[in-house]
């Protein structure tokens, strides 16, 4: 019973801790948390790719605690916002100053990137749901 609790406590920390990483690389909220004024849009690119594979590799063991599905959707979250901010970095040339990198990668986010992102936080929402935490 003992080891029972303590995986459902790991569970729900892992939960816990995948959304809170969704929401950190959510483009609006990676921009706006990471964008610094000396850099410029090459600096900004390296430093949010950085902070996405810093953050995500800190989090990794705890991908035995989510179901399999839960786990590749926040991974195709993660590629998808790496996709966006790689994409929008050749819109700009290297040597502009880093708002406007950030204001290309808010402008391409659109539907398809957030919409990722939103169904892998849905995942974990339904794994907390069934497992009747709320």
């Amino acid at each position: 019973m003992q080891n029972k609790q303590t995986i459902l406590q790991h569970q729900l920390q892992a939960f816990e801790r995948f959304t809170l990483y969704l929401e950190r690389i959510s483009p609006e909220s990676l921009v706006l948390r990471e964008q610094k004024k000396d850099m410029n849009a090459f600096q900004l690119q390296n430093h949010l790719l950085k902070t996405i594979r810093n953050e995500f590799n800190h989090n990794m063991a705890m991908q035995i605690y989510v179901p399999r599905e839960t786990w590749e959707q926040i991974k195709k979250a993660r590629e998808e916002v790496i996709r966006l901010i790689n994409t929008s970095a050749t819109q700009v040339p290297p040597s502009v100053p880093s708002f406007e990198l950030g204001r290309k990668i808010i402008e391409n986010a659109g539907e398809s990137t957030n919409q990722t992102v939103r169904k892998a936080l849905d995942s974990i929402n339904s794994n907390v749901e069934e497992m009747g935490i709320r």
